[in-house]
């Protein structure tokens, strides 16, 4: 168990410093933090792609009005 730094706390099994990418599991979800440039992939257990940062826009936002 990890506590974040607002001071909730999070079950991950691992926490894995991988080189160029960070890997964190959950029971039911991996997450892969890539470093440079950072991006956030999300898969289910099973190894399936759930959501994932835009390559060429990593995280970001289009306001539209």
């Amino acid at each position: 168990m990890c506590n974040g730094s607002i001071g909730s706390t999070y079950n991950f099994k691992s926490i894995t410093n991988a080189g160029k990418e960070w890997i964190l599991q959950t029971d039911e979800i991996k997450l892969l933090v890539n470093k440079k440039p950072f991006r956030l992939y999300f898969y289910n257990n099973n190894g399936v792609l759930l959501n994932r940062d835009d390559e060429s826009l990593g995280i970001s936002w289009r306001e539209t009005r």
